[in-house]
């Protein structure tokens, strides 16, 4: 049991690295990194993958859109990427249990402390 769960940390972190790399990567690599990594973490249905990708590539869009524009201040498109943020953890507040949104709140929590993010 010890090892498994030594397993699934190195996992987690593997998987954390892999998006902090796809930064710089287009919308679609890195929603798709991140719909795997958490994949993995929440143990998504075949359904749920699917609904997860739709969220995360339109967020990842919505997020480039708005990082290169010039139309913004650096404090509103911050104020924007966190708005983005919230209406991504509302949406996939309708397809995952809530034992699955604990653990997202729990991944989540873990990267931030790391200083990584989703890179949405």
């Amino acid at each position: 049991m010890k090892t498994f769960k030594m397993f699934i940390t190195a996992s987690v972190l593997f998987l954390g690295m892999s998006i902090a790399n796809a930064q710089s990567a287009t919308p679609e690599v890195r929603a798709n990194a991140y719909t795997v990594a958490l994949t993995t973490v929440l143990s998504l249905t075949a359904d749920q993958v699917v609904k997860m990708e739709e969220i995360n590539l339109g967020i990842a869009m919505k997020n480039d859109g708005i990082r290169s524009s010039t139309n913004f201040s650096e404090e509103q498109k911050s104020d924007i990427l966190i708005s983005n943020n919230a209406a991504r953890l509302e949406r996939y507040g309708w397809f995952l249990s809530p034992t699955q949104m604990q653990a997202l709140q729990v991944y989540e929590a873990e990267m931030a402390a790391n200083g990584e993010s989703n890179n949405l």
